[in-house]
């Protein structure tokens, strides 16, 4: 499924195994693409709610400063920003990377490596 996301971006839901957060940070780089970024707007979270899995992969990381930062983009959103986090999180641990999903659309922190079976969108 392809939409119009973050303003001019094409988005693509690709079918995947279990990936972690940077497999699949990894797996949009090799076809030329990059993981979704955040959905700051209503529109974005609309198109990202129709999705084959209930969870996915967005392209922030927690920074030693407490700050967001995207890898892909020049995105840094500040620790209060206002994400509407899952419950139990954020946990400030080791789970730096960011993931997205459910009803209603939450935030929650995991670890860059642990493997899961998520949407993967990859944006271009």
């Amino acid at each position: 499924m392809a939409n119009n996301y973050a303003g001019n971006s094409t988005l693509l839901e690709i079918p995947t195994s279990f990936l972690n957060w940077e497999e699949a940070t990894q797996k949009c780089q090799s076809l030329n693409m990059k993981l979704v970024s955040y959905p700051l707007t209503n529109r974005d979270r609309a198109i990202l709610t129709i999705r084959k899995l209930p969870w996915f992969y967005v392209d922030l990381k927690r920074q030693t400063d407490g700050t967001y930062a995207s890898s892909n983009q020049a995105m840094v959103l500040p620790s209060n920003y206002g994400f509407k986090w899952s419950p139990g999180n954020p946990n400030m641990g080791n789970e730096v990377c960011m993931g997205v999903g459910g009803t209603p659309m939450m935030s929650f922190d995991i670890a860059c490596t642990n493997k899961h079976l998520y949407t993967l969108f990859c944006m271009v």
